[in-house]
């Protein structure tokens, strides 16, 4: 039988941390990576001994911690704007928003729909917060609203009026499908 004793080093992955950290400063859903993970590294010392070349047995001899972990620091886009960030609120308040849409420079039919749809979607609340999904009078879903709107707050229900005119405008009304429908179901197809 021929021994051989052979000291060897290993050096094995030590797994990094990633800790996410909510930010304002970036949209509504994205991720930047702030500090960059590292891994860590940890260094065994094996004594191996071979019989005729096949391992018979191994020892660790020693077992230090060469390079420690760094975590990863990813900042999440969180909603820039709450509630509470309003200046009044006007809870279910259909005749409130009612005579806003009223006031504004739209068409007779768009007026009706922008009623209709807020009432189906919230029952005319801006502050409506209580879907996980979609937010304020019209509904939107946070990610697109602060993609495309990012300093405005989405309970805004000013904001949603007049950039959900936009939407339709532009023949978006597939934007609410269901309210939308329930809308051509009433009053016909939009012109």
């Amino acid at each position: 039988i021929t021994m051989g004793t052979v000291i060897e080093e290993e050096n094995i992955d030590i797994p990094f941390r990633t800790e996410e950290i909510s930010s304002r400063e970036i949209p509504y859903g994205d991720k930047e990576i702030v500090q960059t993970g590292v891994l860590g590294i940890r260094t065994k010392q094996i004594k191996r001994i071979y019989e005729d070349g096949v391992l018979a047995s191994e020892e660790v001899l020693s077992e230090t911690i060469t390079r420690e972990p760094v975590r990863q620091i990813v900042e999440v886009g969180v909603w820039r704007f709450t509630v509470g960030d309003l200046d009044v609120k006007y809870g279910y308040n259909c005749s409130h928003w009612y005579s806003v849409v009223d006031e504004g420079n739209y068409t007779d039919q768009e007026k009706q729909w922008l009623k209709y749809v807020m009432e189906c979607e919230s029952g005319c609340n801006a502050e409506s917060d209580k879907n996980s999904t979609f937010k304020g009078l019209f509904q939107w879903t946070p990610y697109w609203w602060y993609k495309q709107y990012p300093n405005e707050n989405i309970y805004d229900g000013y904001a949603q009026i007049k950039h959900t005119v936009e939407k339709i405008r532009a023949g978006a009304y597939g934007l609410w499908p269901g309210c939308n429908k329930q809308y051509i179901t009433k009053y016909g197809e939009i012109k």
